[in-house]
């Protein structure tokens, strides 16, 4: 098919992409591909591709399941339930790459009467709700109301906390747990669905 010249950087070739062609101009194949070339200007392949659908591939990869098809990086208002909080800190941000979300949350308090099952809701993206496939992250509790051991997951629309330094580590946080003076950090990486 036709194909169109983008730009063209001969002047000083090096390791990188040097030139940008669009394929089948007008046609069904109209993605863009980077073309990389050696020092000397000799062609070594395809570097990048970006899809027409959407997404990029690599090393000349044309495989639109192994596109990188999504990339946002942002804050968000995290959320402790299970009592009623008062934070003296309140941080969320995210990374989504595709469909892993890493995100980090401090929580930091300064008053709390609590009443249920400590979560955190207000996640960017849900997280896949699959039995036994969470994905999970180390909690710093600092100043917390008992010494003990805590991971995080994340299923659904929120976090979850799991004591590690017990028989059944699969009891999860409870109010009495923390206090006014409990500081929750934690990083937790997730996929979406």
């Amino acid at each position: 098919g036709d194909a169109e010249l983008i730009f063209s950087n001969y002047a000083s070739v090096t390791n990188a992409w040097d030139i940008a062609v669009r394929q089948d101009v007008g046609g069904s194949n109209n993605d863009l591909k980077f073309l990389r070339f050696n020092s000397s200007g000799v062609y070594q392949g395809v570097a990048m591709q970006m899809l027409v659908g959407g997404g990029l591939t690599f090393n000349g990869d044309t495989a639109a399941a192994n596109a990188l098809d999504d990339y946002e990086e942002g804050t968000f208002t995290p959320v402790l339930t299970g009592g009623t909080p008062g934070y003296s800190y309140q941080s969320g941000n995210y990374t989504k790459i595709g469909n892993i979300v890493t995100i980090r949350v401090v929580l930091v308090l300064n008053a709390w009467s609590g009443s249920g099952t400590v979560e955190v809701t207000g996640l960017p993206y849900a997280a896949l709700t699959d039995s036994y496939n969470h994905d999970w992250g180390v909690v710093a509790c600092q100043n917390k109301a008992n010494t003990s051991v805590w991971v995080s997951g994340a299923t659904g629309s929120a976090l979850f906390f799991r004591r590690q330094d017990i028989a059944n580590s699969d009891t999860g946080m409870v109010h009495t747990d923390i206090d006014a003076n409990t500081a929750v950090l934690t990083t937790v990486v997730y996929r979406v669905s």
